[in-house]
């Protein structure tokens, strides 16, 4: 679930509240274990059960199928986010930039 664009400020805390959360969307390790060569699908199906653990701290960041990806662009777009990144389920993870992630940037964004 999308919770819109961080509020940097809300760290700070008030009485009650959490005061940092992270969102995890890949797993590359798990104790002495290297996932990088194990496809994305598996990677998150990892990830999953970690986080289930670490509740409410750790929050397991949904993807959204490519059909939703156009519907997710406009959103981040009217929140005056800087883009959405892409990703191919089926492949292993590679470091740098690879033709198997893609960055769609938003055209109106400014970096404040």
């Amino acid at each position: 679930m999308f919770r819109g664009p961080a509020d940097f400020h809300g760290l700070l805390g008030r009485e009650g509240q959490r005061t940092a959360c992270l969102y995890a969307f890949d797993l590359l390790h798990l104790r002495a274990t290297d996932l990088r060569p194990v496809e994305l699908v598996g990677r998150r199906a990892m990830l999953k059960k970690v986080v289930r653990k670490a509740a409410p701290v750790l929050i397991f960041s949904e993807h959204l199928d490519a059909a939703d990806g156009e519907r997710m662009f406009r959103h981040a777009c009217a929140l005056g986010l800087e883009g959405i990144v892409s990703k191919r389920l089926d492949k292993p993870y590679s470091s740098g930039r690879c033709h198997h992630w893609r960055k769609v940037k938003n055209p109106s964004y400014v970096r404040s």
